[in-house]
Parts: C-alpha cells; structure tokens; sequence
C-alpha cells in the first residue's frame, strides 16, 4: 500500500484509483517473499543496535540503545548511494535519499533514549518499522520514475475502436483487474486500457543485449546504451 503511493505519486495520484481490493490483494501475495525478506533484514539488523545497560548521573541503573558497525555500515552505504547519484547522475536516488535521511533520524532518535529494556525494545521495534516504510515508498517513487523511462517490455496490443482494429506498440507498466497501464513512447504519455477495449495482447520479443547488470539496476550505474540499443520490430 505505502509502495503504491510512491509509485503513483509519479505516475499520477489519480490513477491510483484504478486499483481494486483484488489488485491490493494480488500485490500483497507478490510481495509476501519480499515483505518476508524485510523482516528477516530487521532482525538481522538487531544486533547493530544492542539495548545495554548503564548507569545514570545520579549512579541508578537503566538501558540505552547503542548504535554498532553494521548500522554505521548501512548508514555509509545509503550515503553512497546518494554520491555516486550526485557524481554518475541516473533516474533517481530516492531510495538512497530515504534511506540515508531515515537512518539519520534514528540515529539522532535513539541514542538519548533511556528507560527499562521492554520500553526500548518497543522503541527499537518502531523505529524499524517506520525505516522499512521509508524503503517502501521511497522504492515506489524510484520503480515509478524507472517505467517512465523504460522502452523494454513492449506489447502489441489490438485495440477496438468504431472502424475496427488497430494495433499499437505499448510499453506495459502495470496490470490491473479493469485493465492495462501502459506507457505510449511516442506519444510520451501514460494511459489506461480498459480490457473491453482490448481485442488482442501479445508481446514482442527484446533483443538479449538489453539484460542490465545489478549495478544498473540497483544504483542506476554502467548501465552504458545497452537498453537504448533493443530492437522490438515485430
């Protein structure tokens, strides 16, 4: 759901009510290995901020969170990740750029806290909460930015209209229950097929030069010409 106002906040904020509770459903299902991935990488995650115990100025005991290297090292990836943007350029660092700043945030959040461990455990868990919806939307916003600028994943499709049949070549974004979003590279424009209005999907077949490495597709580098150089003639 958060994913979707990212995404949507690019694509256009009114076509997210195309979406149904069955698409929200069927997402939901598409992304469980994801969303189960995430909370692995939470708990993973735990260590680099241990709830350990202290001692107050007046000489009572309590617990604080701490901050250890494998948060500094997340924290120092994000930042790089928002330079090499900066440096390279690319479509967008948003990803980057709200990991970096939710990092920040909890950093400067929790580091003062102090309290009994139950109540810190509390805080921590929040804390992780709140950063993987950062991650949510600020992946919405960059898959967002990223299908206004493919030409890859090009479908014929067969239109009806008052004289018959025409067929146009569409980059496919998203399928919905009531229909296709579909991006019109000439046209520089992203529309709404609704299925009745469809007589014929079928897809042409990219050239395999346009495969990227993981460098393009997780930091927008090297990514070089190569999905520029695909060929969709049918």
């Amino acid at each position: 759901m958060i994913h979707e106002y990212g995404y949507f906040g690019i694509i256009g904020s009114h076509l997210q009510t195309i979406a149904t509770t069955y698409d929200y459903l069927a997402n939901a299902f598409i992304w469980l290995p994801t969303a189960m991935g995430a909370v692995f990488t939470l708990q993973a995650l735990e260590p680099a901020m241990p709830i350990e115990k202290t001692r107050t100025d007046a000489g009572t005991t309590t617990y604080q969170i701490r901050h250890q290297g494998l948060f500094y090292f997340v924290w120092i990836l994000a930042g790089i990740g928002v330079l090499m943007y900066l440096l390279l350029g690319g479509i967008t660092a948003a990803l980057s750029v709200i990991s970096l700043f939710g990092l920040t945030a909890i950093y400067f959040v929790t580091r003062k806290l102090k309290g009994d461990r139950e109540k810190l455990t509390a805080y921590r868990l929040t804390a992780f909460g709140i950063y993987l919806a950062l991650l949510a939307y600020g992946y919405g916003v960059r898959t967002g930015y990223q299908d206004l600028a493919k030409a890859e994943d090009v479908y014929a499709i067969e239109q009806k209209d008052s004289q018959g049949q025409v067929t146009r070549q569409l980059v496919l974004l998203r399928i919905f229950d009531k229909g296709l979003l579909v991006r019109d590279l000439p046209a520089q424009r992203v529309e709404f097929l609704r299925w009745d209005s469809i007589a014929r999907l079928s897809r042409l077949l990219p050239n395999p030069r346009a495969a990227k490495g993981y460098l393009c597709i997780w930091f927008e580098v090297a990514c070089g010409r190569r999905g520029a150089d695909t060929n969709f003639e049918p």
